[in-house]
């Protein structure tokens, strides 16, 4: 029976050399992932700090881009929330989609001139609608 040849891993330990590329390749990914263990162990501080800095500044992207996206929309925005006003004060009254006759439905506008005059359309619906607004509904 012929030796098989033998390498060290990062801790000086002996393993068997891989007889596949795809065992070389997962063997490699492992020590990298080791490697990268160890270094957060390490420096567990630092990884926190630049977390906490990244959610930050994720959020500052956030917050601007909503900004300028209720800047832009502003009108729209008013008259969604007219309505939303109108129903939970009762002057509108929630109805099932007007297609499939889903209950969980939602508002939508076919004309932002007038806020209260809206079709219940469900979710699935409402997406098609905004996606192809020729598509005739009635």
């Amino acid at each position: 029976m012929e030796k098989q040849k033998r390498l060290r891993d990062l801790k000086g330990r002996f393993v068997s050399i891989f007889k596949t590329e795809e065992d070389r390749i997962a063997r490699k990914r492992h020590l990298c992932k080791l490697r990268t263990r160890r270094w957060k162990e390490k420096h567990l501080e630092k990884c926190k700090r630049r977390s906490k800095e990244c959610t930050q500044r994720r959020w500052q992207k956030i917050l601007i881009y909503s900004r300028q996206y209720y800047k832009k929309n502003a009108a729209i925005k008013k008259v969604q929330r007219q309505a939303y006003l109108a129903l939970k004060r009762g002057v509108l009254k929630k109805q099932d989609c007007i297609i499939c006759g889903n209950p969980k439905s939602e508002m939508h506008h076919e004309n932002y001139d007038r806020p209260l005059e809206v079709i219940w359309l469900c979710p699935q619906h409402h997406r098609r609608r905004h996606l192809c607004p020729e598509l005739v509904i009635f």
